[in-house]
């Protein structure tokens, strides 16, 4: 986000000035479905993209029941080893359908929330 101000002079020497906020954004990419088999496509659920500077505060998965199976916190968008693959206690978590939510703090302080369904496929 920069702000960029413009001044112009005349030849008789009469100024005019003005300003406009200029937001960078790079909006995120969230899959609507994975399949954590283990042949190397598709297996971790994770934020793909993501505006430069900002990260991600919160990134939680809940079952159909509200009982959170995956959560991090303070992670970069775009980096697959913080991100499911589909475990839960240690085993693999059911196919089926689970409510995530993201909480995204852009580079500036302000905070985005995301929030939607993930189809697992086993």
């Amino acid at each position: 986000t920069t702000k960029y101000i413009l001044t112009v002079v005349s030849r008789d020497g009469c100024t005019a000035k003005g300003e406009i906020m200029v937001k960078v954004y790079s909006d995120i990419h969230v899959p609507n479905a994975f399949t954590p088999n283990g042949d190397g496509k598709n297996d971790v659920f994770y934020v793909l993209g993501g505006p430069q500077g900002s990260m991600i505060k919160n990134f939680s998965i809940y079952d159909r029941w509200g009982e959170m199976v995956f959560g991090v916190h303070d992670v970069l968008p775009g980096d697959i080893s913080s991100g499911w693959n589909g475990s839960f206690s240690g085993m693999p978590a059911l196919g089926g359908t689970y409510v995530y939510m993201i909480t995204l703090t852009l580079a500036g302080g302000e905070q985005q929330i995301y929030k939607g369904t993930i189809v697992l496929l086993r």
